[in-house]
């Protein structure tokens, strides 16, 4: 269930999250913005993040052909040089436009920027942050295909709505539900061993 929540499916490819998080957060800094206005920030970073992600999966492909190439000649030397570089190039993607923001980005910069979008998509943005999450969580269990998780799923969202709970005491509670459900369910309890009953064939060879 965790890896379905950060993997891409297929040719689908996800918001680039590390270089919204590491922009967001410099701007945030700098500029002395609050959290919501990260979120706001974050969003657009992401989806141009996208490009960057897909453009640096393109060249790492050279690496694993080289890879491949390097597996069938038996040089593991090779292999692992091959994989850190493509690595490499990941780690690059999201260090080199985080170095620019940090060294040319002002809080003067900042300020200006966001006091020029218009407050309606600020808002937008903020709010469709919050949807981001409950979103993500319903598309995992779709491809899960569990229907009966989908109650606990509405209840978290019914309770995530009136209750002022953290997200830590959600995670204890989630664990807690989980546990008995566990318990609870008749799928997951062994089965006890039932009592052989003692056939006649027996009894008559224990008289012998």
């Amino acid at each position: 269930m965790i890896a379905l929540g950060w993997m891409n499916v297929g040719a689908a490819q996800s918001p680039d999250s590390a270089l919204a998080n590491i922009i967001s957060a410099i701007l945030v800094i700098v500029g002395q913005q609050s959290i919501a206005t990260g979120i706001a920030i974050a969003l657009p970073v992401a989806a141009a993040g996208q490009v960057l992600t897909v453009f640096a999966r393109t060249i790492t492909v050279v690496f694993q052909h080289a890879a491949d190439k390097a597996a069938e000649e038996a040089r593991f030397r090779t292999l692992d040089i091959l994989h850190v570089s493509a690595l490499g190039v990941q780690a690059l993607r999201v260090a080199i436009p985080a170095l620019i923001v940090s060294l040319f980005v002002s809080a003067d910069m900042v300020s200006n920027m966001l006091s020029a979008i218009p407050e309606f998509v600020t808002r937008g943005l903020q709010i469709a942050g919050g949807f981001i999450v409950v979103v993500g969580y319903a598309m995992v269990l779709r491809m899960m295909g569990v229907k009966y998780l989908m109650p606990f799923f509405f209840l978290g969202f019914l309770a995530g709505g009136y209750l002022d709970l953290s997200l830590l005491a959600f995670g204890g509670v989630g664990v807690i539900m989980a546990l008995v459900y566990i318990q609870l369910n008749p799928q997951w309890r062994k089965a006890e061993p039932q009592p052989q009953a003692t056939t006649s064939t027996a009894l008559d060879q224990l008289d012998d």
